[in-house]
């Protein structure tokens, strides 16, 4: 009875993630794909350099969120990502002008949070955009990217993600998973050498994760940066459509 009942809310949890999708904004493409994620390099198709090419003529210059995101849907490895984006500015620099001001931040704090809470609140998603200088529906997108990608392989409670090749029904109490202490501080999850590998924490509070906690000084500066890239990205969009 506890299986069946637990089977039932794992789809539960796909479905909304699949009506999140459905609700994202045009900023970032949002396409349902294959949930494994493969960390092997793979061929880019056709199919996908279309969305590549859409992606940026909307922004030559994505942040660590949208590589990550547009990695997942694709299904290729973020580097294949960073590296396609590269080669499309490099072709293009003698005949275009498409210098704008490039913002990136290490997406291992975003990371670290889903692996131990992937459902963030709305004032945890506050939070990651004013830290990373994006839009709230950006970080939602991040989240259900991640989610969905990983699907077919994780199992995820309020209190975490679980691999489904260990998942134990009986530890599934509600919204949350009785972890023993020896998973604490370990990540059997497989990734690329070059990859960020979150660990989970015992003592993990999402609610530190808030404006509130930031200092009132370094708001400000965060509010004030992000509002100059937002200002920044409108006018290269506007500039981009005008010359086209």
């Amino acid at each position: 009875m506890v299986k069946n009942n637990n089977k039932r809310s794992s789809d539960t949890t796909v479905t909304t993630d699949t009506t999140d999708a459905a609700n994202a904004t045009k900023d970032v493409i949002f396409r349902t794909v294959k949930a494994k994620y493969d960390v092997k390099p793979k061929k880019i198709f056709r199919k996908d350099r279309v969305i590549l090419e859409y992606c940026f003529d909307k922004n030559p210059f994505p942040d660590t969120i949208e590589k990550e995101i547009i990695a997942y849907q694709l299904e290729i490895t973020v580097s294949q990502v960073a590296e396609w984006y590269k080669d499309k500015r490099d072709n293009l620099k003698k005949s275009r002008n498409i210098s704008v001001p490039k913002y990136n931040r290490s997406t291992n704090e975003l990371n670290l949070f889903f692996h131990n809470f992937p459902f963030p609140t709305e004032e945890n998603i506050a939070y990651f955009a004013l830290i990373y200088g994006a839009t709230k529906e950006k970080i939602r997108v991040w989240f259900v990217s991640k989610r969905y990608n990983k699907r077919k392989t994780h199992i995820f409670i309020k209190n975490g993600s679980i691999d489904k090749s260990s998942y134990d029904p009986y530890r599934h109490l509600g919204n949350f998973y009785n972890f023993y202490d020896d998973e604490y501080g370990v990540n059997t999850d497989t990734f690329s050498e070059d990859q960020y590998k979150p660990n989970r924490i015992k003592t993990f509070d999402h609610t530190v994760y808030s404006i509130t906690n930031i200092p009132e000084s370094k708001r400000i500066n965060l509010f004030s940066q992000r509002t100059r890239r937002l200002q920044n990205a409108y006018s290269f969009q506007i500039f981009n459509e005008n010359r086209d």
